[in-house]
């Protein structure tokens, strides 16, 4: 990133001279206190308004970006678990940790390097980010260290922390043909997301693998819409003996939906979910579902941001280890006249 004295030489001025400029003399003359604004601008610098606390032996900091901060959805274990996991390895190195949003920084009329720069943060995590952001391309060719939670993302000093998403789904479904079932609807989250992708890739290689159809119901993240469309779908496919969903509260719909339609769970209907959330051991019957492990997402993500930081190569991607749980909503196909795999 660049630095006060490169402005300067850029400037032709002295490194006294732009420190005035945006520390707000009025001693400099409007048409080079323009010229420096420009050029500042054009390097991405910003005066590092930390700069006395680190000389003081302050600690350095990260900054955590999220796209649904403050929303309804920012309620979400997930997002607490990940946030504590960060929260956690940041404590053990003594890092300051700043979370804030993608409109938060654009508002403030920084871009998301300068924003890096003028806090003298070691770099961002960042999660649920707009790729669409305009700002987006710009952070990626840069050299400020990233690490992208549950996307991925290629570009010098970015690295991606997630689940191996494709795998999970992958050994899920072979879970639920290996007890006989052979028509498994997969019920998938919401389009724009990148994970969507990546478990139905998994569940269809799975299904191409063991010679089955697969059968893919779209659908997204939320209770009403999933419990509509799984309706719709058992009522058109009786056929149906397997609803491997991907997510919990996918899954919560799905045995809502069995209920309401007369169908038992698991003996006519098993029904995992994705996620492992609390509340599923509370559901009757408890939900089988892939254990996502949320804080050692969070955790990996700043110890990931601290090797970029100190120029290690952590690789493109790392995934952090999940676990299938198999509880009572899942079990062997007892249906009659099933055809042969």
């Amino acid at each position: 990133m660049k630095t006060i004295v490169d402005v300067a030489n850029a400037a032709n001025v002295s490194v006294a001279t732009v420190s005035k400029v945006f520390n707000g003399y009025q001693d400099i003359a409007d048409e080079t206190r323009e010229k420096i604004l420009h050029i500042a601008k054009d390097m991405d610098y910003f005066p590092n308004h930390f700069a006395s606390q680190l000389v003081n032996g302050k600690e350095e900091g990260i900054c955590v970006i999220l796209s649904m901060f403050g929303y309804q959805v920012s309620k979400d274990e997930y997002l607490v678990g990940i946030l504590s996991g960060i929260h956690s390895e940041a404590e053990k190195h003594g890092l300051r940790v700043i979370i804030s949003t993608e409109k938060a920084i654009l508002r403030d009329g920084k871009n998301y390097v300068q924003f890096c720069g003028s806090n003298k943060f070691m770099g961002f995590i960042i999660h649920g980010l707009n790729m669409s952001d305009p700002e987006i391309p710009h952070l990626v060719e840069s050299e400020v260290p990233c690490v992208f939670i549950d996307i991925t993302i290629e570009g010098k000093k970015k690295v991606s922390v997630t689940t191996d998403n494709e795998k999970a789904a992958a050994e899920m479904t072979g879970l639920l043909a290996g007890l006989g079932h052979r028509h498994i609807g997969f019920v998938a989250g919401s389009v724009d997301s990148w994970v969507t992708p990546e478990r139905v890739k998994g569940y269809c290689r799975a299904m191409g693998e063991l010679g089955l159809n697969p059968c893919i119901i779209q659908s997204d993240f939320t209770y009403p819409v999933s419990y509509d469309t799984i309706q719709e779908h058992i009522l058109k496919h009786p056929e149906t003996t397997a609803l491997f969903c991907a997510s919990d509260v996918i899954a919560s719909a799905a045995l809502a939906v069995c209920a309401d339609l007369g169908y038992a769970v698991p003996k006519d209907i098993s029904v995992a979910g994705y996620d492992d959330l609390s509340f599923t051991s509370y559901l009757r019957p408890q939900l089988s579902s892939v254990a996502q492990n949320f804080f050692g997402l969070g955790a990996a993500a700043l110890s990931t941001l601290i090797s970029i930081y100190q120029e290690q190569d952590p690789g493109p991607i790392h995934y952090v280890p999940y676990e299938i749980k198999m509880r009572q909503s899942v079990a062997k196909n007892t249906r009659q006249n099933q055809e042969s795999l």
